[in-house]
């Protein structure tokens, strides 16, 4: 909203413009010289329809979270999201990349092995070949500057923030349940059960 001395100018959330005030020179773009207390739309080139400003900025990546055992990343966009232009086409597995750096673990692919979608979110499936100790980083990214819209048409960039995830440490927890599995064995040999 930008407020001058005799007029005013207000965006609303769907691109709209509006005006009020002062309107002795026809400045709030209404096709009058009517003074207005309340809000009007501005009207379109050529007076005809509503000015609609265009949405000029890409979607990104607002944030990522990670499943407890690794197996998935919940991405998350600023606004809603399609594979091609005019707003159509659901994203699927291979309009995103995966990275992987640091750890002993290593990616299986670097294409999800799985998609599910929940408005602007979207849950990634990781393959991973080892195990993770917990010094890897993750980054998700869209696989290429053609890959994922928004409804204006807007590309998403290849490369975001916000998408790093480090890796839960699995290796920790493989070998205390090693080690459980062990003494259970033991306990049974001498006759002794746990009741697990």
């Amino acid at each position: 909203m930008a407020l001058g001395q005799i007029h005013s100018i207000a965006l609303a959330a769907d691109g709209t413009v509006y005006t009020w005030g002062y309107n002795g020179r026809g400045q709030l773009g209404d096709n009058t010289g009517t003074n207005r207390n309340t809000p009007v739309k501005v009207l379109g080139e050529g007076g005809s329809g509503n000015l609609v400003l265009a949405d000029l900025t890409a979607p990104t990546i607002t944030s990522v979270s990670l499943a407890a055992d690794n197996s998935t990343i919940t991405v998350t966009f600023s606004e809603a999201v399609y594979t091609t232009t005019g707003a159509s086409g659901a994203l699927t597995a291979s309009d995103f990349t995966f990275s992987i750096s640091g750890g002993t673990a290593t990616l299986s692919s670097t294409t999800p092995s799985s998609i599910s979608a929940s408005g602007n979110t979207y849950t990634l499936g990781i393959a991973l070949s080892g195990t993770t100790d917990g010094s890897e980083t993750l980054t998700v990214n869209p696989a290429s500057s053609a890959a994922i819209y928004d409804g204006a048409d807007n590309a998403a960039a290849a490369s975001q923030s916000n998408n790093t995830v480090t890796l839960n440490d699995q290796l920790a927890l493989r070998s205390l349940s090693d080690g459980f599995a062990q003494r259970r064995a033991c306990f049974r040999r001498h006759g002794v059960y746990l009741g697990v």
